[in-house]
């Protein structure tokens, strides 16, 4: 086990210290480094540390720099439980599975070809409205989000429409302001929808893997015939019009293509925002094997450097698993849970029930209540006892332990077989990334000043204005 609380990295010939209880980075001296050295060659020991040092360094620095790293949390390593979540936490954000159904059919859908592994279903308008009723009246901000999901949301557009409109007026009748967004495989996205949509704006994320030997690998339209082109149809007419930028959310597989060039062909598409995960699956034929991975890092190391280049130049791009990732570190959040399933946000299936968050729906082990009555508290309470337990204990010694605090639910439940479990597999990676973005985050700080702070306050688009 480590013997320090932090975590080193170097950038440019300068050492750096990452301490996970604060979510902060902070730039070592000579003196600062010498002494962590000295003290995990001691394997913890004080003493002996300092005793290694005295015939290089005066007695008063060193005892200043030994209190300074005590006082940041860096010596001795102690160990921190997360403490207690409040008895009661507001709604922000409403998931809707809109739609139990979809018209493709891909190999790696986790919602078994879009109805979760039963009948199709989609969800009704006074669902819907009961749906935005519960957050209006759960949200203590005045800004909420509702999200549009699947299947394909799209094939109960008529009910989309209908709950927009009137999401509005609710929002307006309490004095909040509401944001939508949608998930779409952009198949169905025509003239009136894109209109309606647009005018509206709402945030739109298509699901998209990439070039067409790529993306017709695994995303096959209902049919078995290739469903390349009807997407790119549908986006080409999207990013024409819309009011707002779009992402792509792209799912790589087993044996995938290049990485850059994946990102390359939809970032010509026009896409503003381009995100890129591994599949969620248990299949030997799809899960990314150790050799996939260290080529996934390889690709987003070499994107990360063409990120940071383009910063130099004056120009933003679009690669948004670091640019959430140097958001997050900029604004220093320590987290206690991976994310806010279940509390900032829920999933509601065609019926009403409410879930953990929209990936478990179906799942009778995760269902917390309903529209109409609102979350079961209790069962929350429960739930997310025994994650703090499990995680407290399985990543104790991690330095990303604050960040990604254990990894998605619904990954660890495939993955590990509990979903209160830390999501073990991708645990090295995940490191080996952050250590990428570490580095990025300090060298953009250093030579391109002004630029984190623009992107974590002001938002993408304005990063470099």
């Amino acid at each position: 086990m480590t013997t320090i609380n932090g975590f080193r990295f170097r950038q440019a010939e300068q050492e750096y210290l990452f301490l996970p209880d604060a979510n902060a980075i902070v730039e070592m001296d000579a003196l600062s480094t010498a002494l962590l050295d000295q003290f995990e060659a001691a394997a913890g020991n004080a003493e002996a540390a300092h005793r290694a040092l005295q015939d290089r360094f005066a007695p008063e620095p060193l005892q200043e720099a030994w209190e300074e790293l005590r006082q940041i949390g860096a010596i001795p390593s102690i160990r921190r439980r997360t403490p207690p979540l409040p008895p009661d936490l507001p709604l922000e954000t409403v998931v809707l599975n809109i739609a139990h159904a979809c018209n493709l059919t891909c190999r790696y859908c986790y919602a078994e070809g879009g109805n979760y592994g039963k009948r199709d279903r989609m969800m009704d308008s006074e669902t819907a409205k009961a749906a935005v009723d519960l957050l209006m009246r759960s949200s203590a901000d005045k800004d909420v989000t509702i999200t549009f999901f699947g299947g394909e949301p799209l094939m109960n557009f008529p009910v989309v429409r209908e709950t927009i409109r009137y999401a509005l007026a609710a929002a307006e009748n309490v004095n909040k302001r509401v944001d939508f967004s949608l998930t779409t495989n952009a198949t169905l996205l025509d003239e009136e929808k894109i209109e309606f949509l647009t005018r509206h704006r709402v945030g739109i994320s298509v699901s998209m893997d990439g070039p067409p030997e790529v993306h017709n690998a695994n995303r096959k339209l209902s049919n078995g015939q290739d469903s390349y082109g009807p997407v790119h149809e549908g986006v080409t007419r999207l990013v024409a019009r819309s009011t707002r930028p779009v992402a792509a959310r792209v799912t790589i597989t087993r044996d995938f293509a290049s990485i850059p060039a994946i990102f390359d062909h939809l970032r010509a598409l026009g896409f503003a925002e381009i995100g890129i995960a591994p599949v969620t699956s248990d299949d030997p034929a799809l899960r990314l094997d150790e050799a996939d991975l260290e080529r996934m890092l390889d690709g987003f190391r070499l994107l990360t450097e063409r990120f940071c280049a383009e910063a130099q130049a004056g120009r933003y791009l679009g690669f948004s698993n670091l640019s959430n990732l140097l958001v997050d570190l900029y604004h220093g959040d320590v987290r206690a849970l991976p994310c806010g399933a279940g509390l900032g946000f829920v999933g509601i299936d065609p019926a009403g029930e409410i879930y953990l968050c929209h990936r478990f729906s179906g799942q009778d082990d995760f269902q917390w209540g309903h529209v109409t009555t609102g979350i079961d508290r209790e069962k929350r309470a429960a739930f997310y006892q025994s994650v703090r337990q499990e995680r407290d204990d399985d990543c104790a010694g991690c330095f990303l332990r604050n960040i990604c605090a254990g990894g998605c639910y619904y990954e660890a439940l495939t993955r590990q077989g509990d979903a209160r479990s830390a999501n073990r597999q991708y645990c090295n990676w995940l490191k080996q990334w952050y250590e990428i973005g570490l580095g990025a985050f300090v060298r953009l700080q250093r030579e391109v000043p002004g630029f984190l702070e623009k992107l974590a306050n002001q938002g993408k688009a304005k990063a470099l204005q």
